[in-house]
């Protein structure tokens, strides 16, 4: 049985302001294999943009990469990104070896 979680990806959770947006970045770093895998889900955020408080429906936007490939899944996600102020939030993860195995299959 699998249970050593030692396995070190990037996991890049990404606010997105459409859902069409969000789905271009996701299909676009997918065939660029810079991405593995993605998730996007409909998320409420709440922040201050010039000094007004915001409430909005954004879409939550889940990459899965290997540290290998954060760099430039990081600059193309910036690049096509709708945002003036995208945030890329970068966590470092593990998984267990198999979904490792299957994520090395799906990256350049």
């Amino acid at each position: 049985m699998e249970n050593d979680l030692i396995f070190e990806v990037r996991y890049f959770h990404i606010p997105c302001g459409t859902i069409e947006n969000a789905k271009f970045i996701s299909e676009t770093v997918i065939k660029s294999r810079l991405a593995a895998c993605s998730h996007i889900s409909e998320i409420k955020s709440s922040y201050l943009w010039d000094n007004q408080l915001q409430s909005e429906i954004e879409f939550l936007l889940i990459l899965k990469t290997t540290p290998e490939f954060e760099g430039a899944l990081s600059i193309m996600v910036r690049n096509l990104h709708q945002y003036e102020v995208p945030c890329i939030l970068i966590i470092k993860a593990n998984v267990n070896e198999s979904y490792y195995r299957w994520m090395l299959t799906q990256l350049s």
